[in-house]
């Protein structure tokens, strides 16, 4: 028999407001560092709108770019202009050992997966229009990589951040669902921001990320597993909510 709504709510309103409790009292103590976490969020945010509102620019015909399949490889900027106004793409990956701007792609499904690394010389990325990732996100081998901000996806299979030098912040600020999460030897990383994650089907693991200390996952209600191992600046009560989460 099908459970009732009520019961379902009541079943996922408690761990929901577990963790938004455990974070609240993360969160004392540390306003300073959130402002100014929270403050190159609201920037990233901004380049992103303005992307989204800049006029409109007759692209150079990028016919080969768009291709339906094969992996599309950004390795320099001019690479990002002849994919700029491409919506769609089967498999994409950002390796450069320069500095790039990719705040002017439209890009907003990838049916495969999103890599990001190895690289050098680029600080930010922010891919705007991305809305659904059908494969998986890897983040890996980023030597300059300090912030990393996808603002309107809203679905991802696995997402995997590994060995990131210079990465503090993560913002995924509307993304709702992903297959797994695997933070792992991120020694700068400060700031993961998911807030609206309500399910994540697989094993959340964040191992190796020392100046973590905030980690927004206020909605977070359902988990297959949680492991949380050398991530000294994050509170006890706030991991301790995490693993007790109920599993899928």
């Amino acid at each position: 028999m099908r459970p009732s709504r009520s019961s379902s709510a009541t079943k996922r309103s408690r761990p929901t407001l577990l963790g938004a409790l455990a974070l609240r009292r993360t969160l004392r103590g540390s306003h300073a560092l959130r402002r100014t976490l929270l403050g190159t969020l609201a920037m990233l945010g901004s380049l992103a709108l303005a992307a989204c509102h800049a006029p409109h620019v007759t692209p150079v015909p990028v016919a080969a770019s768009c291709r339906a399949d094969g992996v599309v490889v950004l390795a320099g900027q001019d690479d990002v202009a002849g994919f700029a106004s491409c919506s769609t793409a089967t498999a994409v990956t950002i390796r450069t050992g320069a500095r790039l701007d990719t705040a002017s792609l439209q890009l907003a499904t990838i049916s495969g997966d999103l890599v990001i690394g190895p690289s050098v010389g680029t600080e930010t990325i922010v891919l705007g229009q991305l809305r659904s990732v059908g494969g998986r996100i890897r983040v890996s081998g980023n030597q300059s990589l300090r912030n990393l901000s996808l603002p309107r996806l809203e679905t991802a299979g696995a997402i995997e951040l590994d060995g990131n030098t210079a990465l503090a912040t993560i913002a995924m600020p509307v993304l709702a669902s992903a297959a797994a999460i695997a933070i792992t030897d991120d020694a700068e990383l400060e700031l993961v921001d998911l807030p609206a994650l309500v399910t994540i089907g697989g094993t959340l693991v964040i191992t190796d990320a020392p100046k973590l200390a905030l980690l927004e996952l206020a909605q977070l209600a359902s988990v297959g597993a949680v492991r949380i191992e050398h991530v000294d600046a994050l509170p006890a009560d706030v991991a301790e909510a995490l693993r007790r989460l109920p599993a899928r």
